[in-house]
């Protein structure tokens, strides 16, 4: 289960490197325009591509040697797990590769980072750099943001301990890049009310318009977060 294999972490000051923030993915409202997709390997027929193995693509309009492009395959409609609303669609980053070659219709590039396994047909779009504040303060937050886990990313197609948790909120409500959710559950004894049992926390390394991106951060191992659970804001980023 995710939780076995998670080490615990304390909600840092430090945010994430840029590598993390990258490999986790984006959340967006519109579908990013075909900018390039894998076509074949060298040498051919490779099937699975990790780090050092050469693809082409499909572009070589506006590429230059170098150059180095996000591969990232469309993932699934994200939605709330309470009222079924769509909150964007999720794009799964799978690595990163540098152009190494560009001819008349298409290009060579070098798989330099890889997250997952890339297969012929995902997509290629340049790279922007994930500028990130290197250092945040945390203080316990004065604002009221009750909210959900929206997913949990599969653990078997990343590297423990980072394991990446959705939830449902984002820039509209005001949560920031290094803000720490805590997880949830209710409890009631003899038909009692007891207090709140906390099982995670979750720091927040994306943020979107109405959801954010974390890295889950485990505090009990024998509780696995699942989509659905109960969550609140914290801890503030300064």
């Amino acid at each position: 289960t995710a939780a076995e294999i998670i080490t615990f972490v304390a909600p840092d000051r430090r945010v994430f490197s840029e590598n993390i923030i990258h490999r986790a993915g984006f959340i967006i409202e519109e579908d990013i325009p075909c900018w390039g997709k894998i076509i074949g390997t060298e040498p051919s027929g490779e099937k699975m591509i990790v780090s050092y193995k050469k693809i082409y693509i499909d572009r070589a309009e506006d590429v230059k040697k170098g150059r180095i492009l996000t591969i990232y395959r469309p993932g699934k409609v994200i939605t709330h797990p309470k009222t079924n609303e769509k909150l964007g669609k999720e794009i799964i980053v799978l690595g990163r590769a540098e152009v190494e070659d560009i001819g008349a219709d298409g290009s060579r590039c070098i798989v330099i980072a890889s997250y997952d396994i890339i297969k012929k047909g995902d997509f290629v779009i340049p790279y922007e750099p994930i500028l990130a504040p290197e250092y945040v303060e945390l203080i316990a937050t004065t604002k009221e943001i009750e909210g959900y886990v929206v997913e949990v990313k599969s653990v078997d197609v990343l590297t423990p301990p980072h394991v990446f948790v959705y939830v449902d909120h984002g820039e509209e409500t005001g949560v920031a890049v290094g803000d720490v959710f805590d997880v949830y559950q209710k409890r009631k004894i003899g038909g009692k009310e007891m207090p709140d049992f906390s099982i995670a926390k979750i720091q927040v390394i994306s943020v979107f318009r109405n959801a954010s991106i974390g890295l889950l951060l485990q505090t009990r191992e024998t509780n696995v977060v699942k989509r659905g659970e109960r969550c609140r804001l914290a801890l503030e980023a300064r």
